[in-house]
């Protein structure tokens, strides 16, 4: 392997390059990272360590790693490999026979240092994989965020490749507050190329990463860092106030109305009613209200409308009548929507 006294080298590195040759800490916040040593190397794992930057004193340094193949002799693309405050990390799921570079970089106080990168680090053990059977591991090609709102969202990716096999894919969120990555949660297991997450907390930066699944083999995370910031959340409701994104999660209550007039300015309104929503078995959104003593209920009628964003506009032009079919209880109207694979949509229900 390519331990400290092997044939790999340190060399400095920008932003954006491969180790510009000459760079140094001059008039950067934060210096980089010591030189990258490399540890025990394995078929699949591998052990590297490095020294704390000399600046700033006593800094809380986090730092982002990330490593490429070198293939016969040209790089590949750099790829996260972890987020840590740590010096010495193990690093798994390599490829074996594959000639291993690395690069880490140090933050303290959202300021990042320069990379420092460690060319021909190691060189894992075993046998090359065969093409064919790289070919028959998926990899994800890019992730998207969509339709925001203030606590939900839609994740959105795609596959570098057509798969003959069945791709599953494992999601993960985690928020960044302060510069600083929370710890990664499990969001969804699923066949489909996107999902709708909900139960997000307003105002806050979220980043994602996917990982796909084909043929009993699993690709490599794809990470999407700073992949969207949730909207403020207005407290008087005067913001779309009347749309329903199914962004509660299971059973919690949302600050969800029922428009009880639904056409003209808002100010005109007679009143609003509060709004349950949650997601139920047969993979369906419910939606339910009070039933009000003043009601004529035998005829009342609800409709329910659809529309695709809240980027394009915040009126009711582009707002679609969708199902109608309410069913009442004792002391509640219920309205289940069906969640399509069509990606993320907002509701409101009037009174016609």
């Amino acid at each position: 392997d390519g331990d400290e006294d092997g044939e790999g080298g340190d060399r400095d590195g920008g932003e954006g390059g491969d180790g510009a040759k000459g760079s140094d800490d001059e008039g950067q916040v934060t210096g980089k990272p010591g030189e990258i040593k490399t540890g025990e190397v394995g078929e699949h794992s591998a052990v590297i360590w490095w020294s704390n930057p000399e600046k700033p004193k006593n800094g809380e340094f986090f730092y982002d790693v990330q490593l490429r193949k070198r293939i016969n002799g040209k790089p590949t693309e750099w790829k996260h490999a972890v987020e840590t405050a740590r010096n010495e990390i193990v690093l798994k799921e390599l490829a074996s026979g594959t000639l291993y570079e690395v690069r880490v970089r140090a933050w303290v106080n959202k300021k990042p240092s320069q990379w420092r990168i460690r060319e021909e680090a190691f060189l894992t053990k075993g046998e090359p994989a065969e093409e064919e059977e790289e070919a028959r591991i998926p990899e994800i090609a890019e992730i998207r965020a969509d339709d925001i709102g203030s606590r939900a969202g839609a994740a959105k990716w795609k596959l570098a490749r057509e798969m003959d096999a069945k791709v599953a894919y494992d999601v993960q969120i985690r928020t960044r507050i302060n510069g600083k990555a929370g710890e990664w949660k499990h969001e969804a297991e699923t066949s489909d190329n996107s999902i709708f997450i909900d139960g997000l907390e307003p105002d806050t930066i979220y980043e994602i990463r996917v990982r796909p699944w084909a043929n009993k083999k699993s690709g490599e995370w794809k990470i999407l860092e700073e992949a969207f910031r949730t909207r403020k959340e207005e407290g008087d409701g005067d913001d779309n106030g009347d749309e329903v994104g199914g962004d509660d999660g299971e059973g919690e209550k949302g600050d969800r109305v029922v428009d009880g007039d639904g056409d003209g300015d808002k100010r005109d309104r007679i009143k609003t009613i509060q709004m349950e929503c949650k997601i139920v078995s047969g993979n369906k959104m419910r939606l339910s209200w009070p039933v009000s003593n003043e009601q004529n209920i035998l005829g009342e009628q609800y409709v329910l409308e659809s529309m695709d964003s809240l980027n394009s506009s915040k009126y009711n032009s582009k707002w679609k009548p969708s199902w109608t079919v309410v069913f009442r209880t004792k002391d509640k109207w219920i309205l289940d929507i069906p969640i399509k694979k069509t990606g993320m949509k907002f509701f409101r229900v009037r009174k016609f």
